[in-house]
């Protein structure tokens, strides 16, 4: 991969930022921060890159998204079932495929978004096929094999915390007509399993790789599932997915009754709220997820008495260092956003990123805009003004940020990889 250097900061004007970090953040080893920011370009983007689908390794290194050119719109992709036989085969070709590194793999007539195996070394996604007579399929694309089968549909496929494993939920053909029927069958390694009930979200391994876990509908009431065996059944209105806690030996979801929301972990329901946030775990196994109810907004955090936030309108989902002894989270107040780490309130913004810890615990950062200005901030203080390029918006914290964003390789090291005029490129922080 051809790799040029060039040292640019995020506004492309050499410079190393020292500043003071504001007062009340949390001390750190020094008492001022250096930022040394250089770019790399990856290499040329394809001209038919979709920008919603960049991806991005969790070990930094390597790049994925879709390229290509859809069918045309009167012959939707995928096609509906009531499409008549005769409109699907006359339907044009569409050749998209997933790009890794470069490397164009095979055109089908359409993809999803691609996902990296934990350690960055395998891909694995959906494609559409056309099969005989001109009937459409999906199959599931693993290191550029396409899966022996074809279903009506499948779900996203999910890689095993090892790398080794992939599952995803189907649906067959035959469940198909005359209109699309429920999930039924659980897919792993390309080993079919079908299931007691209809399978509603994708499936989860366990830290171990060992279990797979999934929430399903049986008899009119909500199950998780473990490796086939019904784990806990409640009566329930909506669901959204599981969790296991670091350890592997607890599993989380949250459901809905009526119009509220209610956590059940290890069988126990929580309190009701009006919302739940996305469910997550510290890393010494203790719940936490952000809720509401009413005009107030609460940060739950299991074995701690529940904290609210009477000033702030919404606060996000609570963010673990590494050891789990400092804890973070954005707060909004219904003009402004601050982050909140280790109960001190940072500066205000008009909308902040993700939060990320450093692996050592010691750093925090996110980006952060103020007005059409965007800035890294690492403890609290703001680095230079750059121009972000943004990926595929996806629903987190109760608003849209985005799958692309700054993320710690090491302790002393912040990447971002976007594309910028043509190129892929990553932006690198380094902290002194």
């Amino acid at each position: 991969m051809n790799k040029r250097l060039a040292r640019f900061p995020f506004a492309l004007i050499p410079a190393i930022l020292t500043a003071e970090p504001p007062s009340g953040a949390p001390s750190i080893t020094s008492d001022r921060i250096h930022f040394e920011v250089n770019t790399i370009s990856l290499g040329k983007a394809s001209t038919a890159l979709r920008a919603e689908s960049l991806i991005v390794s969790p070990d930094g290194k390597h790049v994925g998204y879709v390229a290509g050119e859809v069918a045309s719109p009167l012959f939707p992709d995928p096609a509906p079932p009531w499409l008549p036989l005769t409109m699907m085969m006359a339907a044009p070709k569409a050749t998209v495929s997933v790009v890794v590194d470069g490397a164009r793999g095979p055109a089908f007539p359409g993809v999803g978004i691609p996902v990296f195996s934990p350690d960055g070394q395998r891909v694995a996604y959906t494609a559409r096929t056309k099969g005989l007579l001109g009937t459409y399929g999906e199959r599931v694309v693993v290191d550029g094999v396409q899966g022996r089968k074809a279903y009506a549909a499948v779900g996203h496929p999910v890689f095993s915390p090892d790398g080794r494993h992939v599952a995803f939920r189907a649906r067959d053909v035959d469940e198909q007509w005359p209109e699309p029927g429920p999930f039924r069958k659980l897919v792993t390694d390309g080993s079919e399993k079908k299931v007691d009930g209809q399978i509603g979200t994708d499936p989860i391994f366990s830290p171990d790789s060992q279990r797979v876990a999934y929430i399903a509908w049986q008899r009119e009431k909500l199950a998780s599932v473990v490796n086939g065996s019904v784990v806990t059944l409640v009566p329930a209105k909506s669901f959204g997915d599981p969790t296991f806690s670091p350890d592997g030996q607890r599993l989380a979801f949250k459901i809905q009754r009526v119009r509220q929301f209610l956590v059940i972990i290890d069988g126990k329901e929580g309190p009701l709220y009006d919302h739940i946030g996305p469910l997550g775990f510290s890393p010494d196994g203790r719940l936490a997820y952000a809720a509401s109810r009413g005009p107030a907004s609460y940060t739950v955090v299991e074995g701690s008495p529940v904290e609210e936030h009477p000033g702030y309108k919404q606060v996000g989902d609570p963010v673990f260092s590494p050891d789990g002894k400092r804890v973070a989270y954005w707060a909004y107040d219904g003009k402004a956003e601050v982050v909140i780490a280790d109960g001190i309130p940072g500066r205000s913004y008009d909308e902040v990123g993700r939060l990320a810890f450093g692996p050592d615990g010691r750093h925090l950062a996110f980006e952060a805009r103020t007005g059409t200005t965007w800035r890294l901030v690492v403890d609290g203080v703001q680095g230079p003004e750059y121009v972000p390029v943004r990926g595929f918006p996806l629903e987190r914290d109760w608003r849209q940020l985005y799958r692309n964003g700054w993320r710690f390789q090491q302790p002393d090291l912040l990447t971002y990889v976007g594309v910028r005029d043509g190129e892929i490129v990553r932006s690198e922080a380094h902290i002194q």
